[in-house]
């Protein structure tokens, strides 16, 4: 059972999913991150291959005004849900399944986008066509949404290299480890939104 780290819900518990390949982000990792960003109060944001919605169930406890959790696992998003309803904050969000590999619309109540934090199945950052892909939805989604400055941009994946090194649209900014994870905060580059030529690669 996980609980709420901060916030108007701090200590409140939180369903989560069940699974060998299950590993929502934990309290320390949660609350360093929302000690970074700082202040969330009054901000739109995203919570990308959202899993059990811990990220942006987090940022709603600290006073963000609406995130949009998307997953392409039904049972995820039913479990968001779950967790919403039982904090009273159903009005607060809007849960979208799709696919983090295809182009998506992230709906008007994410504008402007203020952050956005994707965290996929680690084994997503190990093939270069899924990397690819995380990095075009995050370029779309900035291009749909934000509005004047840069939206915080988190990426979670395995302790060690930068998932979207090579890639000219995204900018690594900063990384902080804990334990085998790692967060990544980037930005876009400014005229780079169109995807770079593919490299032959030997992954599958």
């Amino acid at each position: 059972m996980l609980r709420i780290t901060g916030g108007r819900f701090r200590g409140r518990k939180l369903l989560s999913l069940r699974g060998d390949d299950v590993r929502p982000s934990g309290a320390r990792l949660r609350e360093a991150i929302f000690n970074i960003l700082a202040d969330v109060d009054g901000t739109r944001g995203v919570d990308l291959c959202c899993g059990a919605g811990t990220m942006g169930l987090e940022a709603l406890s600290r006073g963000a005004e609406h995130v949009v959790f998307v997953d392409w696992s039904a049972t995820s998003l039913r479990i968001v849900r779950k967790n919403l309803a039982t904090l009273g904050i159903e009005d607060q969000a809007t849960v979208v399944r799709a696919d983090v590999l295809r182009r998506l619309r992230v709906p008007p109540a994410a504008s402007p986008l203020s952050w956005l934090y994707v965290d996929p199945p680690w084994n997503y950052w190990q093939r270069a066509g899924s990397r690819r892909a995380i990095a075009d939805r995050l370029v779309e989604i900035v291009a749909d949404t934000a509005s004047g400055e840069s939206p915080d941009l988190l990426a979670e994946h395995r302790r060690g290299p930068m998932p979207f090194e090579g890639d000219p649209r995204l900018r690594a900014l900063d990384t902080r480890t804990f334990g085998d994870a790692a967060v990544t905060f980037l930005e876009t580059v400014a005229g780079l939104d169109a995807a770079p030529p593919s490299a032959p690669s030997n992954e599958n």
